[in-house]
This record gives structure tokens, sequence and C-alpha cells, in this order.
């Protein structure tokens, strides 16, 4: 038998790495001129730019969290959003030493982010074992998506430039690719190192809870999908995968190592001990048949044996798989007499060698025979359970302490997150969509159906991890979907539900859909390489499958490219207002005047700009000018709940708006103009605080950045009331001092409107979720936002506190965390001291114990959320308390959260009867149009009639006859009740629409029992 020549190490380089060169060439073309260091301008790059620069200049001042004075009020940097896309940024700029500007840096760092998307699925597909081609199919699609408005793909991540979700689901799909391979270690399919796949599963985890909120539910939801499928089958579909002829994989030994792959050739190697928990390949080429990418066999059945091919072994530092010593394993090599010389390192079999067979099923058509292991000892139920629920707990656990440092002060201030609730379709929408092949919008039809393929694939003859993928696609795709959310009330498991915006869920299915698809393609092309043989019947087969994967392909690339091509995809924005560079000039100018009107003067003012309310042109002109800015519309990229838009006069001059920048306009006030551009100049800006009533204010140190505003107060009365005209926020401390060396004492402070008279607003009320919401055409200044206090005579100071109880618990979690990844990475002992304990948690009354303890959990806070509900008409139409025509129960999403509501029919009239309620001296009731819906034309309104009547009679007595308003935000009419109805009555509530199209509307009222 004339051995193989061995491949030159280029080769052998440019086949282990051509999957990543390929996706990677794919987006840096697609991506051009970015990769360059050119930055896109479109939508909201300029504001991921600004808030990174904003992040680098508070690290620089040796603070994780602080307060900005560079947008609204001021908010809370590093805290409430999620700060990885800044630190990406700050990394870029740094490891460069500064030779790129901040354009630049973001440009590299968001060219990363669009390749990770790719990468992170060409490590999906290693996982499957299904050969480089799974992920390669995965990895092109994700690149080639043209997506849609918060469903991810380019339309959302690169023209939008919403990008911090695409990151945050790249590292989760990444960290459940570690996972898995940490699994076919364990299980025996796949050479490496169990412990250095968790901690890469760690960090990837922890990067993805620091890149974006929904990463939260993704992995919460992976979980248990993980234990059905990988806990309950294994990653991968057992040794076959590494040996063909055996179904099963082989037991666990103690310690860290895999189960090996098959010896083949003719005679078992002589072979020296290994270095503890390693895993080394002979000399040969690993990557053969199937490309680097794939962690399964290196030989297809039926194929000849040949001195070349390679032995992938990882063995124990004890024991082998099947319990012998090493020395007696290597003893019994070397009485077996190899023939081949291996190097001294390479590790010892851990199966003793058997004779060669020369049947049919195990030689080529030649004849030559190859020696065959017999089938691996197949791992018990309980021992994969245990292993696969130990690599999850540990990935998990150190993700969330690795992230604790952000995600703790973050979760202790979430009542002052925003709430941007948003509903996506119904289930029967979403279905008619399927049968065009589009799992969501804009998806190519080939990629929509191949996935569905792959999804009867895994559920037929799929590997755990396939399996996982499947499900863990389906679920998210599931639960965008209105009648999902509504049929489970996840609201009522959690208050966050109700303000998530449920198109992110399909952004989080993506990748899954992807690595369906190019699971089928994979799956072919191994199976072709699997079954070729120089039997005619086998070579037909084989050739088959090659043409059924080589069409496959070749109609995903057609129908996915020709997509790409129609939406977009390709085309950068870098320009900030296309096909007008003097625009970009005249900016340019605008930025130097800015700088030097900055130079030498106060801290204590900003720039407001009035434009379109979703243009943001400008952001980034802190980055060159150092001046903050009040944006007049709406601000992405941040979380803070107060975020004025309002650009009335008072709000700005309470902002400190010095200067007022448009578009266009003239007027007395004009002090600069650049093209387009013009400045005006704003006497009336207030200062950084002010006394509402008698008294004189005199403020003596203000350094907002600092976190330190101190004033002296005088000739205050009683009702007096200090103002600063800063956002509320829990990390604010307000202290008095009655003279100079007197002691201090705190005081309690409340939030104001910006204008009008409003209701105030406690920093507790907030905390407890009480004003959750929020307004759909965004906030106007009546929101309580100013931190207020009543005024005595003396000094109050305003201090910012960056540090409390829970900054330094998660900052210590995530050293104790980091550590135990250090520890992780260098050595398997955390693995095994803790293997024990899991094995006995995964007895099968402890599962079920814990199981029914979290339906029990779930179901107890579910039901407590019902009966919170129940006194609601919604509540009573859905149990057939009340009685309907045309109106039925569901959510409504408006004040930007999703409320249970009575929804009426928008094409006849619908009537609710709820008899034997007790009203009180006025309804506590609300009606509204759906936000979406209210915001677009007025094509058709609402009539609403509220009538009562006595128990037992006939007669009904008006309430309430109004037309409902067409604006968003829900509308509170005070409606009084006949004092001799209070207790008692029934009460009809009939709502009328008239007009082409009214939007969609609905109500609830508070109804005690009498």
């Amino acid at each position: 038998m004339t051995a193989a020549r061995p491949r030159s190490p280029l080769v052998r380089l440019a086949v282990r790495t051509w999957p990543f060169a390929l996706v990677t060439a794919l987006g840096l073309w697609l991506l051009w001129p970015v990769p360059a260091g050119v930055m896109p301008l479109s939508a909201d790059h300029t504001v991921h730019l600004a808030r990174a620069w904003l992040y680098g200049q508070q690290l620089a001042s040796g603070h994780l969290v602080g307060w900005s004075p560079f947008w609204f009020f001021g908010f809370p940097l590093g805290e409430l959003y999620p700060p990885l896309g800044d630190l990406l940024v700050l990394a870029v700029r740094v490891l460069t030493l500064g030779l790129l500007d901040w354009a630049q840096a973001y440009a590299l760092a968001f060219t990363l982010v669009f390749l990770l998307q790719g990468w992170a699925l060409l490590r999906c597909g290693r996982a499957l074992g299904l050969g480089p081609l799974a992920g390669v199919v995965a990895a092109a699609l994700a690149l080639l998506d043209a997506g849609a408005y918060r469903e991810g793909g380019w339309i959302y991540t690169v023209t939008y430039g919403v990008w911090p979700q695409a990151l945050s689901t790249s590292l989760a799909y990444w960290a459940l690719a570690e996972l898995a391979l940490a699994a076919r270690v364990r299980e025996g399919m796949s050479p490496g190192t169990h412990h250095r796949h968790l901690a890469l599963a760690a960090l990837a985890a922890a990067a993805a809870l620091l890149a974006h909120p929904m990463s939260l539910p993704m992995l919460a939801l992976a979980a248990p999908l993980w234990l059905i499928t990988v806990g309950l089958r294994g990653a991968g579909p057992g040794a076959a995968s590494a040996n063909p002829a055996a179904g099963s994989t082989a037991p666990r030994a103690p310690g860290n190592s895999a189960a090996p792959a098959p010896v083949t050739g003719q005679a078992a190697p002589r072979v020296a001990p290994p270095a503890a928990g390693t895993a080394q390949p002979v000399s040969g080429d690993t990557s053969a048949p199937l490309g680097a990418d794939d962690a399964g066999p290196s030989v297809p059945p039926g194929a000849a044996a040949d001195a070349e091919q390679p032995v992938l072994l990882d063995t124990p530092r004890a024991a082998t798989p099947l319990g012998l010593p090493a020395a007696a394993v290597a003893s019994a090599s070397a009485t077996a007499g190899a023939s081949q010389p291996v190097p001294a390192d390479i590790p010892p079999p851990a199966l003793s060698p058997v004779p060669a067979d020369t049947s049919p099923a195990l030689t080529g058509a030649g004849g030559s025979a190859r020696a065959e292991l017999p089938p691996p000892c197949p791992l018990a139920r309980r021992e994969r359970l245990a292993g696969a629920a130990l690599d999850l707990a540990l990935a998990l656990a150190l993700g969330l302490g690795l992230a604790a440092w952000w995600l703790w002060p973050m979760t202790a201030h979430r009542g002052y997150m925003a709430s941007y609730g948003w509903l996506y379709a119904p289930l029967d929408a979403m279905l008619r969509m399927l049968q065009a092949g589009q799992w969501t919008q804009l998806m190519a039809p080939a990629a929509g159906f191949t996935a569905l393929l792959g999804l009867l694939f895994a559920a037929v003859r799929g590997s755990g991890f396939l399996r996982f993928l499947a499900l863990l696609a389906l679920v998210h795709w599931l639960l965008a979907s209105t009648d999902v959310f509504w049929t489970l009330r996840l609201d009522r498991l959690s208050g966050g539900f109700s303000h998530i915006q449920y198109q992110r869920f399909l952004t989080a299915a993506k990748p899954g859909l992807f690595l369906l698809a190019g699971a089928v393609v994979g799956g072919l092309a191994v199976l072709t390489l699997r079954t070729w043989s120089k039997r005619p019947a086998a070579k037909a087969m084989a050739l088959v499958t090659a043409a059924s994967a080589a069409a496959l392909l070749v109609w995903l690339a057609r129908d996915a490219t020709n997509l790409a091509r129609r939406h977009g995809v390709g085309l950068v924005q870098v320009e900030r207002v296309p096909g007008d560079p003097a625009f970009a000039a005249a900016y340019e100018q605008f930025l130097q005047w800015a700088a030097g009107a900055r130079h030498g003067r106060p801290a204590d003012w900003r720039i407001a700009v009035r434009t379109d309310r979703n243009a943001h042109w400008f952001m980034d002109s802190p980055v060159y000018t150092g001046t903050p800015i009040y944006k007049i519309g709406f601000t992405p990229g941040d979380n803070f709940v107060h975020k004025p838009e309002s650009g009335s006069a008072r709000v700005l001059d309470l902002a400190q708006a010095r200067y007022l920048l448009t578009q266009g306009g003239s007027g007395s006030a004009q002090v600069a103009s650049f093209g387009p551009l013009r400045v005006f100049e704003r006497p009336n800006a207030a200062g950084i605080a002010r006394i509402d009533g008698p008294g004189e204010l005199l403020v003596e140190a203000a350094d907002l950045q600092a976190g330190r505003v101190r004033v002296r107060v005088a000739g205050t009365a009683p009702d007096s009331r200090l103002v600063f005209h800063v956002a509320g926020y829990p990390r604010w401390d307000l202290s008095f001092r009655a003279g100079d060396g007197a002691p201090a004492e705190t005081v309690p402070w409340i939030e104001v409107p910006v204008v009008g008279d409003g209701p105030s607003a406690t920093p507790e009320q907030r905390l407890r979720g009480e004003l959750r919401g929020g307004k759909a055409l965004g906030d106007d200044g009546s929101e309580p936002t100013l931190i207020a206090a009543p005024a005595r005579d003396g000094v109050f100071e305003l201090r910012y506190a960056r540090w409390r109880w829970f900054d330094a618990a998660g900052l210590l979690a995530s050293l104790a965390a980091l550590l135990a990844c250090v520890s992780l990475v260098r050595s398997p002992r955390l693995v095994d001291r803790l293997r024990p304990l899991a094995r006995r948690l995964a007895h099968p009354v402890v599962l079920v114990a814990v199981a029914a303890a979290a339906v029990l959990f779930a179901g107890l806070r579910w039901r407590a959320a019902a009966e919170r509900e129940r006194p609601l008409a919604s509540a009573r139409l859905a149990d057939g308390r009340a009685a309907g025509t045309h109106a039925r129960s569901g959510p409504l999403k408006t004040d930007m959260l999703i409320f249970p509501a009575v929804l009426a029919d928008p094409r006849r009239p619908s009537e609710v009867i709820l008899e034997d309620v007790a009203p009180g001296p006025a309804l506590d009731a609300w009606f509204a149009l759906d936000d979406d819906d209210a915001k677009q034309r007025r094509r058709g309104s609402y009539r609403v009639q509220i009538d009562a009547r006595a128990p037992g009679s006939a007669a009904w007595t008006p309430l309430a006859d109004f037309t409902a308003a067409h604006r968003p935000d829900r509308q509170r009419p005070r409606i009084p009740v006949p004092e001799d109805m209070q207790r008692a009555a029934d009460l009809a509530v009939r709502i009328t629409p008239s007009g082409e199209a009214p939007p969609r509307f609905g109500f609830d009222i508070a109804l005690t029992e009498p």
C-alpha cells in the first residue's frame, strides 16, 4: 500500500482556514469602505460614536459609572445602556495607540461587529459536526440578510445603525457553540479541552449580557431547551460521528478528557503518555475530508485504509475511558506490534487494538483492510444529563458573574429605564408569511424553505445540538407573535414582558434558522463523502446527494444575493446627507465654530438642535466640540426615562441652551451661518438651579461631570422650593447645612415636571415601577423630571454617588468570576470537583422536584398577577364574567407599554355588559388608540357611550358619550356615577366605529364587587 503524499503546511492551512477566509472576505466586500476606516453615517451611528467618546472620557477619569451632562438634562452614563459596544470602540482606539481618530476606530469596531455575525455561525457550524459547509452557508445567509426594522439584518444593523443586539446575539450563539463543543469533547466525539471550551462559553455569555438586554431572556430560554436536548440526547449524533459503525458514545472517565476517535491503520501505534488533560492528533491532515470546521471523523465509512489518516485522541490524566491504566493500554499497544513511527508526545489509545477486519463493510472496493474499534459503551442518560447541566450551570453562572459589575447596578435602577413595548403580528399572519418561505420580513424564500427542511431533519435525525438550535429558533419565532404572548400572558410572570419590542425575538431566532438551512447543505455534503465508494450503487447514491447539495447551494446563493441586491445590501451611507457633499463641509465649519465658542467659556450651557425628529446627523458633535447638546426630537442610544423631546422656549431655557442650531431660517438673533445651517443665540438660558417662590440663590460650585452642585439660598419662605435643572436619578444625594460650620443633613428630594404643574414623583415610586410607561410622540416636558426639594436658608449640595453597596458587590462578583475563569482555562480541577455533585443532582427525584418547584413558583406568580387583574373589565370579559358582542380581551400597545384591554371591533359596533359591579363615585377607566395607529393619519374614529342602571332595572342612565381623540397615550376622562349606583350597578359600554379604516382601539375599567 502506497502512503499518501503529505500535504504542505500552506495547503493544510488553506484547508483549515478557507471557511473563515471566505466568510471574512464576503463581509469585508459587503461592508466596504467601512473596513478601510470610513465611518458609516446613517441613522444611529453618530449616536454610538458619541456614546463611546463620552464613556472614554469617564473611564479616563477613573470611573465605571457617572453622570453625563451632554444629553437631555443629563443622564447616567454606562449604567442603563449596555457598555460593550462603547468598550469595543475604545479598545480599537487604545490598541491602535490613538493613531486612528474616533471615526476610524468606530469604523473598525463596527466592522468587527458585522463580521462576528458570520464568525459566530462558523463556530456553531463546527459544533454541529456536519462539516464546514453548514457554518459557511449559515454565515453567508446572515451577512446577506436584508432584514427589516427591529428584525436585524442589513437594514437594521447597518442602515439604521442599531447594532448592539446583533453583537449580543452573535456572542450568545458563540457561547452556545462553545458549550456544544465542550459537550462533544466530554462525550468523546471530538478532540479538545473541555474546560477551556467552558471558559470561552462563560466569556462569550458575559459579553452578550454586556452588549444588549435581549441576551438575558435569550439565554434564560436556552437553558431548559439545552437540558431537554443536549442533556438527554448529547451534543452530537453519538460516536457515529467519529465511528460510523458505532451508534453510541464511550463512557466518561474522571478528569477532563473525551473518548477517542477510532484508530485507523493495520495496527495500533506505540505511544507515550501525554500531558494531563491534553488532546494531541497524530501527524496528518486533521481536516480531511470534511474540512477544518468539522469536529467529527477524519475517515468516512467505506474509505480505504491509509497510514496517514489522523488519530484523534484525548486521554484522561490517570485512566482511559474504559477505566484501564494508561500504562496497561500502552503495554497492550506495544504487544500488538505497532509498525508506524509516532511522535513521543502522542497520547496512548484509549481502547485496545483489534485485529484488522477485512469484511466488505469495512474495506474499500480494492479490498484493503483497516482496523476498526468495537462500538464504545454508551453514556448513561443520567451521566449525560449531569454533564450537560454542569456545563450549562458553570458557563451561565460565570457569565452572570463576569457581567455583574454592570448587571447588578442596572437591575437596582431598572425603574428608571424607558419603556418601548411593541407588539409584532398575530400568529396567523406569521404563518402566511412562512407559507411564502419567509420566517421574517425580507428573508430569502430559499433560506426560509431550507430552514423548514432543516427543522424536519432536526426532528427526525438531528443531533442534540441541532435539535437545540431548532427549538431555540422556533421558540423565539413563536414568542414574537401576539397570540403566544396573550395566550401565555407572559406579562403576569414579569412586568418586563410588557415593555419588550417583540420583533427583537426574531433577531434572536434568525441565526438558528440560518444554521438549520446550513445543516441541510452540510448534511448532504457529509452524506456524499460517507457513501462514496467504487461500488456502483453507493457511487450513484453519493452522486445524487452531491447533486442535491450543489443544487440547494446554488438556489440559496441566487435567491439570497438577488434579494440582497434589491434591498441595498452592500450599500453603505458614508455621507451625512446623501448626494450633498456641501452639507458635510458646512457641518465641519459649524464644528470649528462651536469648538471656538466653547473655548475659555463656562461649561454650563448647551447647543440645542432643531431638525427632523429621527435625524441624528449632528449627534457626534460633542466628540469634536466638547459641547453638550439638547436634541429636539428622539434620541436613541440610551434607556434613561428622562428624555424630553420638546423644543418649547421654557424647556430650552431650563436646559441651558444658549444656542439653537437649525437647517434654514433667519432672524435678528442669528450669530453664524454655514451653508444651510444657521446658529441663533438664546439669551434667556437659565442657570443650573432656581427658587420657586420667595428667596435668592447663588451658585457656589457646579460641575455635573464631577457630580457636584452647591448653592447658597437666602430669603426663603415656608412655601419656597429649590429646583435643580438636573434630571432625577437615585444616585443623586441632596444634603443641607444651615451654616458653614453646621453639620450636614440628608434632604429627600422629588421629581417635578420641566413645564406645567403636573404631579410629582419620588425615586421610590419609580423604583417600584409605578411610573413605567412613556409617550409615543416623546416626552413634552410634562413628566416628572427635575430634582426639587423644600428650600431653606443655608447651603444645599447635590452629589452624585458612584458607589453603592450593589456596585461593590457586583464588582467583587465579577472579580471572583474572572479568577474562576482563569482557573478554568488553566486546569479542569473546578469541573472535576463539581462533577460528583452534578451527578447527584441529576437523580430523577431531584430533577422532578426542581421542575415542580419552578412550575409552582411560576404558577403562583402568574396566579397572583391574575388576581390583581380580576377587577378589570378585560379580565371579566376573558373569564366570562361579562357579556361581550364583537369585543374581546387582548393586548393593546399604549403609553409605550403593552396593557390588557377590551378590544373593539374596527368593522362593526361593539358592546360589553358588566353586571353587578361597584363603579364608585367616578369610573376608573381609560380609553386609548394603539400608539402606532394613533401616529398615522386619521382615517376613522370611535364613538364611546357608557350607560348604567340599578340592578334589576331595565332603564339605562347615560354616563358618558364622546368621540375618542385621535392621539396616542391613554385618555382618562372623568365620568361621574350617580350616587344611587355607586355601590351596585350594571354598566354598558358601547363602541361605534366610523370611517374607512379606524385604528385599533381598546379600553379598561377597574370595578370592584358590590
